[in-house]
């Protein structure tokens, strides 16, 4: 019984990893970007403001990019410290790091209740909140994947699709069986990762459109949607974790 659950439990959490938190994670990105004018989870070219800024002789907007990387990562910091916490405690890993980021959203969301669409253009407190918020999600799912995958940024994504696609071309030239292509990347278990690449990058994309239309449309309130998801997932990872160590007997969980 708790081998099928274990099972159960993996399934479901490839659901989640592939089709539900990228979808937040371009929700929150795209959202953010109408909302605060950056995208709050692109630390590569944060970064290269950073040098561009130093360059031009801008300190105070060099500064500006500097905190927002600085704040990624404090996210990063924090989402594994609170999934560490959690394990030590034989408590369910993620609730905790999921629990704080729907907190940071919900105050972005309703700490601009009243007001004018970008009214938090530009804004170095709103942009920084969201960034901490992105960072702990891209440290959550890195855990959760075992760094296979994540989810608020498609760089790393679109390359590992475009690797995986050229690796099904050749396969596929070197068939001798007839099945066709699509056949090969559907279902050859060797393709498993292409797969999950590709409804990463579907889910982001979707979350991108959905959140900005939201924003346009409700204004900051749209930010709950978001929001709400994450909070269902703090709740079905405590029931799954609860459940799991139910069935194992109360056995204290490995540290990883």
């Amino acid at each position: 019984m708790l081998e099928s659950f274990r099972e159960n439990k993996a399934l479901l959490e490839r659901a989640i990893l592939a089709f539900i938190l990228p979808g937040v994670a371009g929700a929150i990105n795209a959202a953010g970007f109408v909302a605060v004018g950056a995208y709050t989870s692109h630390v590569t070219g944060a970064v290269a403001r950073i040098g561009d800024e130093l360059a031009a002789g801008h300190m105070w907007l060099a500064t500006r990019s500097l905190i927002f990387v600085g704040s990624f990562f404090f996210g990063a910091l924090l989402s594994t410290f609170l999934i560490l916490y959690s394990k030590r405690r034989g408590s369910p890993p993620y609730w905790r790091a999921l629990l704080v980021q729907c907190a940071l959203v919900f105050v972005f969301a309703t700490v601009s209740v009243g007001s004018e669409h970008r009214a938090h253009l530009n804004s170095l407190e709103m942009t920084s909140l969201i960034c901490v918020a992105m960072g702990m999600q891209n440290a959550l799912v890195t855990k959760l994947s075992d760094a296979v995958v994540r989810t608020t940024h498609m760089t790393g994504i679109t390359t590992d699709i475009g690797i995986e696609t050229a690796r099904a071309i050749d396969h596929y030239r070197h068939l001798d069986d007839g099945r066709a292509l699509h056949h090969l990347v559907l279902r050859d278990p060797e393709f498993r990762k292409l797969r999950l690449h590709l409804a990463v990058l579907a889910s982001f994309l979707i979350g991108a459109t959905v959140g900005p239309l939201l924003y346009i449309f409700v204004g900051h309130l749209g930010m709950l949607l978001p929001c709400t998801v994450l909070l269902l997932l703090a709740a079905f990872d405590g029931w799954v974790g609860l459940t799991a160590h139910s069935l194992a007997g109360h056995k204290s969980p490995e540290i990883t």
